[in-house]
């Protein structure tokens, strides 16, 4: 994977979906509710995506490992959530959505068979805000 970077006005970012295997059967607390997916609801938001498709993304409240989380989902209505933004790339999300809803682009879909953290590759392409920049904190230096 590359290094995020912001240029020509864009910023542009690629990824592995993280927690993927954590998602099912776990209440997710979110911006808009508290959602539970099953298995197979999970497996199947999964293999319904295609190399393409667009990804939304979701703030989720209460998240005792990164207060920044924010889930990817499938796309409205259904808004399945799919896995988390990576946490190196949180606060960066979260100030991207915190200017307009983003989405993302999936790259590439493995199966059921691949080890969960490789199930979900995405591309990140939008808007910048003016001075926006990935790892404000400094912690990838």
């Amino acid at each position: 994977m590359e290094l995020p970077v912001v240029s020509g006005g864009r910023a542009r970012a690629r990824f592995l979906t993280s927690g993927v295997r954590h998602v099912p059967d776990h209440p997710l607390h979110l911006s808009t509710g508290t959602v539970t997916v099953s298995r197979s609801e999970h497996e199947a938001a999964l293999e319904s995506l295609r190399p393409g498709a667009t990804v939304d993304f979701a703030r989720q409240m209460e998240n005792p490992y990164d207060a920044n989380a924010t889930l990817v989902t499938l796309t409205a209505p259904s808004g399945t959530p799919l896995g988390w933004v990576p946490q190196s790339l949180t606060a960066s999300i979260r100030e991207l959505l915190e200017a307009a809803p983003i989405q993302a682009r999936v790259l590439r879909v493995n199966g059921p068979e691949s080890p969960s953290h490789l199930r979900l590759v995405l591309d990140l392409d939008v808007p910048a805000p003016d001075g926006f920049q990935f790892d404000r904190e400094g912690r990838w230096a």
